[in-house]
C-alpha cells in the first residue's frame, strides 16, 4: 500500500456483479484465472491515475485518489479495459463501481468516517459495467479533463443507509453499455422503511451475526434494553437486506398499541391488507402466503405473546415470509433465534488511545457523528478524545444516552459534559452490570440530567408534550399545551429548544412537517407530567383539540379535499388512539363518543375494520348515559358489523340508532340507521323491504340537505331497485347520482356511481355501454388508488368477455378479482366471482375445476351457508344445472333449475337478462332430452326443495 491520500479524498469501490454465480459456473480454476486477471486490470488502471489500492478482498477493490477528476478516468479505464477484451462466453466479468469523495479521517488502520460506507453502498447499487457517482464527486468532477466520458443524471434515490434521497449520476462512455436496470436502491423493492435523519453509525459485526441468522431461520428477536439501539439496527439489517425480499421489508411500529387485539390490524395497515369479514389473522396469512418478504415488528415488549402467537402462525403457512422483531425480552415463538443488542463496544480507559485510533471505535464514533451535527467544526483531539472516553464509558454505551449527551456540545464543552455526567450518575454506578434495570438507571440519569437543564417554561412544553403519541404539528402543540402559564406565542421558540436538546426529534417528509419524542423519552416525560399534577388538564385539552381535528377531516372527505384529509387522518391516528384510550380511562364517554363518530368513515374508508370495532365496542358501553353521541358510532358500528357480514349485531345497532335518534330528533342518525336497515333487508334478499329502507333514508338526507349522503343513498337505492328487475329505474337513480357526486367533487361517490351503472349495463348485456364505463371507473379507482373497486371492475370485465366469447381472458380477469377478495376476507364478493368463474371453466371444457369452484361458494362450512345468500345460490345452482347437463345427467340438472326458479320467486329477483337465453335454452334442451312431462316432474321437486335440502343434496354430492 502506497501513502494514502488525506484531506479531499475520492472512494472508489468495484466488484464483480454476480461473483457466487460465476465461480458455480466456470469452477475453482477457471474463476481463479479470471479473478487474477481482473485484479491485474483494476491494479493498472488505479495506479495510472495515481489512486491507491487500500484494500482488496476476492473480486472486491477499494481505492483512493487525490481528486474526483483521477478516480473518474481510472473508473472509465476499468470498464473500456473490460469491454475491450474477448472474454470467454461464459466467463465475462460484469464489473461495477462506485464513486464517492470526502473528508474521512486517516488512522493507522485505514480510513474511518461515514465516507468510505457512502462509497460502498453507492457501488452496490449499481450492475455490472455502471459507474455511479456520488453528488459530491459529480459536483467536483471536470468532464473536459475525462475523455470522452460523459454524465447522465439519474434522479433521486435512497441508498441502503435509510437518509433521504440524494441524486445519483452515471458516469459512461460512447463505446460502453448506458442502459442497465433500476438502481438496487431502497425505491427498487416495495418497503415502508422511514427516511432517517442521522446516519448509521458501527455495529458492522452485529449486522453480519443477523442477516446470518436471517438467512438460517424463520423468526429473529434483537433483544435488550430501552436505548441499546435494536431498533435501529433492525432497520439498517432490513435495508441490506431488501435485495433478498423482491415483495417486500415492511416495517410495524407497535409503540403505540397497548391491546393484543391491535397487532393483526397494525400488520395490516403497514402491509396496506384490507380488512373484511374473515378474522384478519387468515387474511394476513392469505395475503403473504406466496411473497418472499421481511416483517419487521418494531417494539414487542408489551404485546410479547400476541407477537409469539401471530409470528409462528404465519411463518407456518408462509414459506417466503422472514420476521425481524425488536423486544425488551424474547418471544418464546417456536423456532425463534434470539439474537441480544448489548452496548456499543466502548474503549480503554487506561492506557489511553490516540485520538486516530479511538475514531474507530463505534461508541466514539457515535458521539463524534452526532456531536459535529451541532457543532461542525466539533473535532477529536487529546483533550476532548480523555472526556469522550469518560462519556461513554459512564453511559455505558447505549446508543440513546450517547446521543442525548452528544447534543449538549451546543453548549458545553466535552470536559464539562464529562464532569456533569459523572456528578449526576453516581446514583446508578452501583447498579449490577448488564441489567436491564441498571441499563434503564443509566438511561434515566442523562435524561434527568438534560431534564435538568431547561428552563422552567421547556420543562412544562416537555412533560405536556407527553400527551402527544407518535407525530405532532406545531399547531397542535400550541393548541394543547398553551395556556396561561406558557404563552402560545412562545412555543415555537421552546420547541427549537427541545430539537436542540434531542428530547423532540423533527419529523418532516413530503407530506407532513412536525415533531415526535422517541418513546423512552416520551416515558420520562410521562412521569414528569403526572408528577406535575396536570395531567388530566393537559389530556382533556388533547382529546378536544383531536375531536377538532376529526371533524375538521370528516368535513373535508366531502369533497375535492378527500384524498388530502384521508391522508391526515392517517398521520395523526396515533394521537386519535391516545386521546380514545384516555376517554375510555378518565373516562370521558361523551367526547370519546364523538371522537370516535367522527372517525368511523375514515377507518372504514382505510380498512381499519378490526380497530374500528375495537374503539366502537368500548366506548358503546357507555351509550346509555349519553345517548345522543352515541347516535353516529351505533351507526358506524352496525354499517361495520354488516360489511363484516355480523348481521344480527349490525341489526341490533342500527334498530337502537334508529331508536335514540328519533328520541332525540336527529334526522342525521335516522336517516343513516335507515340506510343500514336497507343494506341488512338487501343481503338478506328482502329486496322490497330494502327499497323501502333506503328511500326512507334517501328522503331524510334530501330533508337535511346532506348533499353527500344523498349521493350515497341514491346508488344504494339503485343497487336495492336492481334487485327487483326494475334496471332502467336503477340506471336513473345512478346517472343521479353521478352527477351529484361529480357537483360536489366527491371523487369516490363519483367512481362508485360509475361502476353501479357499469354493472347495470353488463346484467342487461349492453356490451358497448358497460365497457366504456368500466373503463371510466377503472381509471377512477386507480386514482383513489382502491383496490376493491378494480377487483370488482375486473369481476364485471371478466363476466363481459365471457358473455362475447372471449373465454381465456374472462378466465385471467376473474382469478386477479378473485384474488383479491380472497385474501381480503371477502366472503360475499368471493362468492359473486366464483359462480361466473365456474360458469367460464365450463365453456373452457374444465367441467371438474367449474364444479369445485362452485361447491368453495356453495359450501363454505358455515351451518347457515345457503340461508345468507339464496340468491347467490340460485346463480350457482343455474350454472350447477349446465354442468350436470354437460355431463349428461339431465333430470339433476332439470332439480337444479327447479330449485334456482323457486328461490327467485321467493325473493321476487328476476334472472338477469344476459342469462335469460342461455337458461332458456338450458331448459329447452332437458325437456328435449326428458320428454316434457318428465322434466316437469323433477323441476317440481327441485322446486319444492327447502335450503336445508338442497344444502343436504350438495354436501351429498361433495362426498362430505
Amino acid at each position: 500500500m502506497g501513502a494514502l491520500p488525506t484531506g479531499t479524498v475520492t472512494f472508489l469501490f468495484a466488484d464483480i456483479e454476480g461473483s457466487t454465480r460465476l465461480l458455480q459456473a466456470l469452477g475453482d480454476d477457471r474463476y481463479a484465472a479470471l479473478l487474477a486477471l481482473h485484479r491485474a486490470m483494476l491494479r493498472e488502471a488505479i495506479a495510472a491515475e495515481g489512486g491507491v489500492e487500500v484494500d482488496s478482498s476476492g473480486d472486491a477493490f477499494f481505492a483512493a485518489f487525490p481528486t474526483a477528476t483521477a478516480g473518474a478516468r481510472a473508473a472509465l479505464a476499468i470498464q473500456r479495459a473490460i469491454a475491450r477484451r474477448r472474454w470467454e462466453a461464459d466467463a465475462v466479468p460484469r464489473v461495477r463501481i462506485g464513486l464517492h469523495t470526502g473528508e474521512p479521517l486517516l488512522t493507522p488502520g485505514g480510513y474511518v468516517g461515514l465516507d468510505v460506507h457512502r462509497a460502498s453502498r453507492l457501488c452496490a447499487a449499481g450492475h455490472g459495467g455502471q459507474v455511479l457517482l456520488s453528488e459530491t464527486t459529480s459536483r467536483l468532477l471536470r468532464p473536459e479533463q475525462v475523455p470522452g466520458g460523459t454524465l447522465r443524471s439519474l434522479g433521486l434515490h435512497r441508498l441502503k443507509d435509510l437518509q433521504r434521497p440524494e441524486p445519483i449520476t452515471q458516469l459512461t462512455a460512447a463505446e460502453l453499455p448506458d442502459d442497465f436496470p433500476p438502481l438496487r436502491s431502497l425505491s427498487s423493492t416495495p418497503n415502508n422503511l422511514p427516511v432517517q435523519l442521522t446516519t448509521f453509525v458501527g455495529r458492522q459485526r452485529e449486522m453480519a451475526d443477523v442477516r446470518m441468522l436471517i438467512e438460517r431461520n424463520r423468526i429473529v428477536t434483537l433483544t435488550g434494553p430501552a436505548g441499546g439501539g435494536k431498533t435501529r439496527l433492525a432497520l439498517q439489517v432490513a435495508a441490506d437486506l431488501i435485495d433478498h425480499f423482491p415483495d417486500g421489508v415492511w416495517l410495524v411500529e407497535l409503540e403505540h398499541f397497548n391491546d393484543p387485539a391491535q397487532l393483526a390490524p397494525a400488520v395490516a395497515a403497514a402491509l396496506q391488507v384490507t380488512e373484511g369479514p374473515a378474522p384478519l389473522e387468515q387474511t394476513i396469512a392469505r395475503t403473504l402466503s406466496t411473497r418472499t418478504a421481511l416483517l419487521l415488528l418494531d417494539n414487542c415488549e408489551h404485546l410479547v405473546e400476541a407477537c409469539a402467537r401471530l409470528t409462528v402462525a404465519l411463518t407456518r403457512t408462509c414459506p417466503g415470509l422472514r420476521v425481524l422483531a425488536t423486544s425488551r425480552q424474547a418471544l418464546h415463538a417456536a423456532g425463534e433465534a434470539i439474537y441480544p443488542v448489548g452496548p456499543l463496544p466502548l474503549p480503554r480507559l487506561s492506557p489511553a488511545e490516540p485520538p486516530d485510533a479511538l475514531a474507530a471505535n463505534d461508541a466514539v464514533a457515535l458521539f463524534l457523528a452526532r456531536a459535529q451535527l451541532v457543532q461542525h467544526d466539533f473535532r477529536l483531539t487529546e483533550e476532548t478524545a480523555a472526556a469522550i472516553v469518560r462519556i461513554v464509558h459512564r453511559l455505558e454505551g447505549l446508543p440513546l444516552a450517547i446521543e442525548l449527551a452528544a447534543a449538549r456540545t451546543r453548549v458545553l464543552g466535552a470536559t464539562d459534559i464529562a464532569r456533569r455526567l459523572e456528578d449526576h450518575l453516581r446514583l446508578i454506578i452501583d447498579g449490577r452490570a448488564g441489567s436491564v434495570a441498571g441499563r434503564r438507571q443509566t438511561l434515566r440519569g442523562a435524561l434527568d440530567w438534560s431534564y435538568g437543564l431547561l428552563s422552567p417554561l421547556e420543562r412544562w412544553l416537555f412533560q405536556r408534550l407527553a400527551v402527544f403519541s407518535g407525530f405532532c404539528r406545531l399547531e397542535a402543540v400550541e393548541a394543547v399545551c398553551a395556556d396561561d402559564r406558557l404563552p402560545r406565542d412562545q412555543v415555537l421558540d421552546l420547541v427549537e429548544g427541545l430539537l436542540d436538546r434531542s428530547l423532540l426529534q423533527a419529523d418532516r417528509s413530503q407530506d407532513r412537517q412536525g415533531y415526535r419524542m422517541l418513546e423512552i423519552v416520551r416515558a420520562y416525560a410521562t412521569e414528569k407530567l403526572e408528577d406535575s399534577g396536570e395531567a388530566a388538564e393537559v389530556r382533556d385539552r388533547h382529546l378536544d383539540y383531536y375531536i377538532h381535528v376529526a371533524a375538521a377531516a370528516a368535513a373535508a372527505i366531502r369533497g375535492a379535499g378527500q384524498q388530502q384529509a384521508l391522508a391526515e387522518l392517517s398521520h395523526e391516528l396515533d394521537n386519535f388512539r391516545a386521546a380514545l384510550r384516555w376517554a375510555l380511562e378518565a373516562p370521558r364517554p361523551e367526547p370519546g363518543l364523538r371522537l370516535a363518530g367522527q372517525l368511523w368513515w375514515f377507518w372504514y374508508l382505510r380498512g381499519h375494520w378490526a380497530e374500528a370495532t375495537h374503539w366502537l365496542d368500548r366506548l358503546l358501553a357507555f351509550a346509555p348515559s349519553v345517548p345522543e353521541a352515541a347516535i353516529e358510532p351505533l351507526n358506524g358500528a352496525a354499517y361495520l358489523a354488516w360489511r363484516q357480514g355480523r348481521y344480527g349485531e349490525a341489526e341490533r345497532r342500527a334498530a337502537e340508532a334508529l331508536r335514540l335518534a328519533r328520541a332525540c330528533g336527529s334526522r342525521q342518525g335516522e336517516a343513516h340507521a335507515l340506510l343500514v336497515l336497507g343494506l341488512l333487508a338487501r343481503r338478506r334478499d328482502r329486496f322490497a323491504e330494502a327499497v323501502a329502507f333506503h328511500e326512507q333514508s334517501l328522503a331524510a338526507f334530501r330533508a337535511i340537505a346532506d348533499g353527500w349522503m344523498v349521493g350515497r343513498s341514491l346508488t344504494l337505492l339503485a343497487i336495492a331497485v336492481s334487485y327487483t328487475g326494475d334496471y332502467e329505474r336503477a340506471l336513473r337513480l345512478l346517472e343521479e347520482s353521478r352527477a351529484l357526486s361529480r357537483r360536489l367533487e366527491d371523487a369516490h361517490g363519483v367512481a362508485r356511481s360509475t361502476y353501479g351503472l357499469a354493472r347495470i349495463h353488463v346484467v342487461l348485456g349492453r356490451w358497448p355501454e358497460a365497457l366504456a364505463l368500466l373503463d371510466e371507473a377503472e381509471h377512477l379507482y386507480r386514482t383513489l388508488d382502491d383496490a376493491e373497486g378494480l377487483a370488482s371492475v375486473r369481476q364485471s370485465r371478466g363476466i363481459a368477455a365471457s358473455c362475447q366469447g372471449r373465454h381465456a381472458e374472462a378466465r385471467a380477469l376473474l382469478e386477479q378479482s378473485l384474488t383479491h377478495f380472497q385474501q381480503s376476507g371477502d366472503r360475499w364478493s368471493t362468492r359473486d366471482v366464483l359462480t361466473p368463474l365456474a360458469a367460464v371453466l365450463l365453456a373452457l371444457g374444465d367441467l371438474d375445476a367449474a364444479e369445485r369452484r362452485l361447491m368453495e361458494g356453495l359450501l363454505d362450512d358455515r351451518p347457515d351457508s345457503m340461508a345468507w345468500d339464496a340468491l347467490g345460490t340460485a346463480d350457482a345452482l343455474e350454472v350447477l344445472a349446465l354442468i350436470d347437463h354437460r355431463r349428461g345427467r339431465a333430470e339433476q340438472a332439470a332439480r337444479w333449475l327447479g330449485a334456482a326458479a323457486a328461490i327467485r320467486e321467493r325473493t321476487g329477483a328476476p334472472l338477469p337478462p344476459y342469462r335469460q337465453a342461455q337458461i332458456h335454452d338450458l331448459a329447452g334442451a332437458l325437456r328435449t332430452a326428458l320428454s316434457p312431462a318428465v322434466f316437469e316432474i323433477h323441476h317440481a321437486a327441485g322446486r319444492s326443495l327447502t335450503a336445508a335440502q338442497v344444502a343436504d343434496e350438495l354436501r351429498r354430492r361433495r362426498g362430505g
